[in-house]
């Protein structure tokens, strides 16, 4: 058994080294590598081939490496060989590549055996790169509406275009010799399947159909497939209810893709309209002021508005086309006249990924020229009729084409399935072709060829338009009269079918076009001679008068002209439409509407399966591109482990010596700006820039201003005004970000891949760290990343942890390790979370992978990281933009015992977030990719926390106190909803609550727990703490705190502060009420009274927030006249001013004076007339200009007995029962 194991290890290792070698530009390296592949595959079998195929993927990277060698005809032979299982020695590769040596190679006696088809996607695709470059077809496909016109004739009718030779194909002789190395391989599949019956059964039972479709697509439509979730998301909204799916037309705009058009109807005279007989790309209402008639009868019109396209770019491009376009024919006929049962043409599930348009037309092609070489076929032998096993077919591929002609995939289709179905059934019809047993005993099927060709007729009488097409109308009703025997036997044994024909002749008789109305009686007449008796019995149907005179007059058109037949017509017009309109109207309004729910839901059904299909192919497309993804990953890995294989530890060294190079510098770094800080030894002479500690005292109030540690976050740049022009001196777009390391890259898979450092031989670089730019930081430590060695013996846990064992206190070990992701703000800073014997550390900028290797985040597996986090960035995994404090990696580390609670959050409305509290003031917000981790990760830190672990408790006054603030979140047996009830309910089971009342805790601390109860959080600017106006009085030079009109009213929230105000909100509600959308419920306000953006312009002044800002605002500042620059304008928006604002405040209104002013002297812009230049923030008259006397006079009023009596109401709008349902309709909330 081990001599087997390491048998199979060595052909697995074969295996790779081959397609590692594909990679090669040199042909002489790539050919023989192939044939040794080819070789295995077949000496070795099918269970070898299988492997190779599922667990290698070895046939998606033979497809994506051998496509750029399809002009080479040694590919092709070897290729061929793994097919029919050939051995590659036995192939004749210095004979020329010609028709007659392919079939000498590859057949015994004309028989050919497929033995492996899962190389033919490797065939397909060499041809569709070729084609490609022989037709010149554009190299990327994006849904958006072809500006030429199409057409859905033949193929010479297909539109093409010239576009400019690619320089990858340069070293190609000529095109015409590529031209040829592909009709030779054509021909070749051409003349497999005409000689060998295991061939045609391949060619049935596999997607050969499928991918040559595929490969004839792009040639046809002159544009590439597409991706199939391009369609998909193009076709992501679902039909409306009652109609049926539509198609766009060609010429409408496709800004907006697949859009419903629907004409205004004109009701200058009402009149009862009749039901509309609807196509899936058509939607035209009847204009109810038509003169022609009482009650204009409904209309099918075209689909698709096509138009004519030029001809092929050349006559050697149109032979590849034809003879690719034959091969996929031959299969459907095969299928239809040779097999016993048809499955169907499914050219719905095979047609590729693209515009509607360009798939209609493809659609419409194929079924065209599949029509006429069955009609050929059928016409030099038209005994395959007798066979019930053709019939069947037929039967069924008429019925296909019945529906393709009714969804509007068959475009322009009506007249050629009707040429095609009455020639079937005018031969059927001859006596002694009826008389045949064979025949009779095919009644049912007949029947149903003869209701698809009466539905298609019908379909096109009622479409055509004699008004605007009247040379159309004429040829299709001289149509109808050249099949008239057809026509109108199939008709009699379809008797409503009859009379809605007669319906419809009528419509036309009564037009306004002469051409029109002597061809309708034409084929009156016709009528009336071959049925007489079932004319007849129509008007004695009918339940009006004269019945018998107009039966007559209408017999009388086989003995009088058509003039004196139309004279007559018009003189009896009140009659005879009392004949049609008011009686034959009701089989034309049940057969529209039963025509109309049938095309409904059998295109509802389609259009399914075809999104299950596209899924499909997404899934494969997306299989294929992870295959590759792994696959040059692993080649990378596989060539970096086999070059370096003795050098690996010594390579590991270097990169770790590297690795504190780069620390060094950076905790050098850190030490100098220590020094030239203010008052410090070194103090330089620029001016300080402070920033807000996040770092939470008494009452959780953050006071602390400290410096900015960032030298480059400084400047901002304000919106310029567009006569200004551009700044010749702006700085980056967002202000403070860091300027990049390198241009960003679009993404490529070998850059997901892990950095490799030290060359093969073990000469690693040397480090170049700049004495000052941090930029450089992150740079010397990315280049210096080496690849995991993913051999088992180097798979140990304090190898992979090197990278933060540098980071750890002494003595202390590395017990668990999960990527988690900091928030601030509104960026989120990915990192590690390590939990240690006895400490807890927090490290920036590094990442864990799945083989359990820490590397940097730049570096990690773009899968493996959390993709809402990079979403919400703004940036892309292989953009490398570093802030100068992300390049630094910060470690922070806590004693376990200083873990004081541990809250479960959301984060983005996604159940994945953590708050953790310190006892030093600190409390962070924690992402992780899923629930599932964030709980695993929750239980291994909540027994760690102070009250859990049953640690004795804080006995300083602030810790006690604090930990009093915090200790409810670690109790998450309870739901957020039950805190809420446990909160607010009349019990005051809460202690807070009962002390609140009891006048033992400030209303600033209750609305701080209130806040915390409630999710919200200083870390998360869509969660902040939210606060109430209390004041209303920003204009009078004093402030009397004991006017109760100096306050806001607390029962009501800040939408309905005046009584015009809350009735514009109540009537707005009314009116979304009244509409009665349920997908759109009605509401009061269309914004919130807290949000992220309104967080950040309150604190605007301050660093962070001011990042945070900048980052919602594309890079800069708003118009000035926008920003928060005053307490009274910022009160009158709100209150009663702009109908758009209703935010209330945040709790630094009421300790923090600060944010109130420009401490770092930004530069917010000039407000427009003579407002001046936006910078303190502008006080009430009764602050004195002193920011400190505001917040002392907000805080006093905030606990004001007034505010106290009045405070529960604002907490029940914000919080409590009356955010929702009745409560809140009555509170306008």
């Amino acid at each position: 058994m081990s001599m087997i194991r390491r048998g199979l290890k060595a052909l697995s290792d074969t295996s790779k080294w081959l397609l590692n070698l594909l990679v090669n530009k040199d042909v002489g390296i790539v050919t023989p590598a192939v044939k040794i592949l080819a070789r295995m595959l077949v000496v070795n079998g099918a269970n070898y081939v299988k492997r190779f195929t599922e667990e290698t993927g070895g046939m998606i990277i033979l497809q994506h490496r051998l496509q750029q060698w399809w002009y080479r005809p040694a590919i092709w032979r070897i290729c061929f060989a793994i097919l029919f299982g050939r051995d590659v020695a036995l192939v004749r590769f210095d004979r020329p590549l010609t028709l007659f040596n392919l079939v000498d190679d590859f057949t015994d006696g004309g028989k050919c055996h497929v033995l492996y088809p899962e190389v033919l996607p490797v065939l397909l695709v060499m041809m569709q790169k070729g084609l490609q470059t022989v037709l010149q077809v554009p190299e990327t496909a994006e849904l958006t509406a072809p500006q030429d016109d199409l057409s859905s004739g033949s193929l010479e009718e297909v539109r093409t275009a010239s576009v400019s030779k690619s320089e990858e194909n340069a070293s190609i002789a000529s095109k015409s010799d590529s031209a040829s190395t592909l009709r030779t391989i054509i021909r070749f599949l051409a003349d497999m399947h005409s000689r060998s019956s295991e061939f045609r059964d391949f060619a049935v039972r596999s997607k050969y159909v499928q991918e040559l479709l595929f490969t004839l697509y792009p040639m046809i439509v002159n544009s590439q497939v597409a991706e199939p979730d391009s369609e998909l998301r193009s076709d992501a909204s679902l039909p409306v209810s009652g109609q049926a799916p539509r198609r766009p037309s060609s010429r409408s705009s496709m800004t907006r893709p697949y859009a419903m058009r629907r004409p205004e109807v004109e009701n200058n005279n009402p009149r009862p309209e009749l039901p509309i007989l609807r196509r899936m790309s058509s939607y035209v209402l009847v204009k109810a002021n038509d003169p022609n008639n009482q009650a204009t009868p409904p209309k099918l019109r075209s689909p698709l508005s096509l138009g004519k396209a030029q001809n092929p770019a050349n006559l050697v491009d149109q032979s590849i086309a034809e003879e690719l376009l034959e091969i996929i024919i031959a299969v459907y006929s095969d299928q239809i006249l040779n097999r016993k049962d048809f499955p169907g043409l499914g050219l719905f599930m095979k047609v590729p990924p693209g515009i509607k348009e360009d798939q209609a037309l493809f659609e419409s092609f194929i079924l065209r020229n599949t029509i006429t070489h069955l009609g050929n076929t059928i016409r030099l032998n038209q005994k395959l009729l007798w066979e019930p096993r053709v019939l069947t077919n037929l039967q069924r591929f008429a019925g296909h084409l019945g529906e393709a002609v009714f969804e509007g995939w068959f475009i322009d289709g009506a007249e050629v399935v009707l040429d095609f179905v009455a020639g079937i059934l005018e031969y059927i019809y001859h006596p002694e072709v009826y008389r045949m047993k064979s025949i009779r005993l095919c009644d049912q099927i007949i029947s149903t060829i003869e209701e698809v060709l009466l539905r298609v007729s019908l379909l096109k009488l009622s479409e055509t338009d004699e008004a605007n097409q009247p040379t159309e109308t004429v040829a299709f009703m001289q149509k109808l009269a050249y099949w008239q025997s057809v026509l109108f036997a199939a008709a009699s044994n379809h008797h409503p079918f009859l009379r809605l024909f007669c319906f419809l002749l009528y419509k036309k008789l009564t037009s306004t076009n002469d051409g029109a109305k002597a061809s309708a009686a034409d084929l009156w007449r016709l009528l009336l001679v071959q049925r007489p008796h079932e004319t007849a019995r129509i008007f004695q149907r009918a339940n009006v008068g004269r019945t018998d005179s107009l039966s007559k007059g209408f017999n009388d058109l086989t003995k009088i002209d058509n003039e004196q037949f139309l004279a007559w017509v018009d003189s009896n017009r009140e009659d005879l439409d009392g004949v049609f309109f008011r009686s034959l109207s009701e089989s034309w309004t049940a057969f529209v509407a039963e025509e109309n729910r049938n095309t409904e839901e059998a295109s509802k059904g389609r259009l399914t399966k075809r999104r299950e299909k596209l899924k499909q192919w997404a899934s494969q497309a997306a299989f294929r591109d992870a295959t590759m993804h792994r696959h040059e990953i692993s080649c990378d890995h596989w060539r970096s482990n086999i070059y370096a294989s003795e050098t690996v530890r010594k390579q590991r060294a270097t990169q770790d010596q590297q690795n504190n190079s780069t620390f060094n510098d950076m905790t050098w770094k850190k030490l100098k700006r220590s020094l030239e800080r203010p008052c410090a030894p070194l103090e330089t002479s620029q001016p300080p820039r402070w920033q807000l500690d996040q770092t939470e005292g008494r009452n959780r109030m953050r006071l602390r201003m400290m410096l900015n540690p960032d030298p480059d976050l400084r400047d901002f740049q304000p919106k310029r005004k567009a006569s200004r022009g551009p700044s010749q001196h702006r700085k980056s777009t967002l202000g403070m970000r860091r300027r990049t390391v390198s241009k960003a890259k679009p993404p490529t898979r070998a850059s997901t891949a892990p950095v490799s450092g030290p060359d093969v031989q073990g000469n690693a670089s040397k480090p170049e760290v700049a004495a000052d730019g941090a930029n450089d930081d992150m740079e010397d430590e990315d280049d210096f990343e080496m690849v995991g060695d993913p051999r088992a013996g180097l798979d140990d846990t304090e190898d992979k942890n090197r990278k933060v064992l540098r980071s750890l206190h002494r003595n202390d070990q590395v017990e668990y390790v999960h990527n988690v992701s900091r928030i601030i703000g509104l960026e989120g800073f990915e990192g590690l979370l390590i939990l240690g014997k006895h400490h807890l550390y927090l490290l920036d900028g590094l990442f864990q992978r799945s083989d359990g290797e820490v590397v940097n985040v730049s570096q990690a597996p773009p899968d493996e990281r959390d993709s809402y986090l990079q979403m919400i960035s703004g940036r892309e995994p292989w953009e490398r933009v570093i802030t100068a404090r992300k390049s630094e990696q910060e470690v922070r580390s806590w004693h376990q015992t200083e873990i004081l609670s541990i809250s479960k959050r959301r984060f983005l409305f996604r159940d994945v977030a953590m708050e953790v509290f310190f006892n030093d003031g600190r409390s962070y917000l924690l992402t992780t990719n899923d629930l599932e981790s964030r709980d695993d990760l929750y239980q291994k830190l909540l027994g760690k926390t102070s009250a859990a672990s049953g640690r004795a408790l804080p006995t300083t006054e602030e810790g006690s106190w604090r930990f009093e603030s915090v200790q409810s979140l670690g109790d998450q047996s309870q739901s957020l909803g039950s805190r809420f009830t446990s909160v607010f309910a009349q019990t005051n089971a809460d202690p807070a609550t009962r002390r609140w009342i009891q006048g033992e805790m400030s209303n600033f601390n209750y609305l701080m727990h209130v806040n915390t109860m409630a999710g919200r959080t200083f870390n998360d600017l869509t969660q902040y703490p939210v606060f109430p106006w209390v004041l209303s009085d920003y204009t009078r030079e004093e402030l009397d705190l004991t006017d109760p009109r100096s306050y806001r009213d607390l029962m009501k929230p800040m939408g309905c502060q005046t009584q015009e105000r809350q009735a514009e909100f109540r009537d707005r509600y009314q009116s979304f009420a009244e509409m009665g959308d349920h997908n759109a419920p009605p509401f009061h306000y269309g914004t919130h009274y807290s949000t992220a953006m309104i967080v950040t312009s309150y604190l605007i002044r301050l660093q962070p927030f001011v990042q945070s800002y900048l980052l919602l605002q594309g890079g800069s500042f708003d118009h000035p006249d926008r920003l928060f620059y005053s307490i009274e304008k910022a009160w009158a928006s709100a209150s009663r001013e702009n109908t758009t604002d209703v935010r209330e405040l945040i709790p630094e209104f009421f300790y923090l004076p600060e944010f109130l002013s420009n401490l770092n002297d930004y530069d917010f812009g000039e407000r427009q007339g003579e407002g001046g230049r936006i910078d303190h923030v502008a006080l009430p008259p009764w602050a004195k200009g002193d920011p400190k006397i505001f917040i002392a006079k907000n805080r006093e009023a905030l606990e004001s007995e007034h505010v106290s009596n009045n405070l529960h109401h604002w907490i029940d709008l914000i919080f409590g029962h009356k955010q929702q349902g009745e409560s809140a309709l009555e509170a306008t909330n």
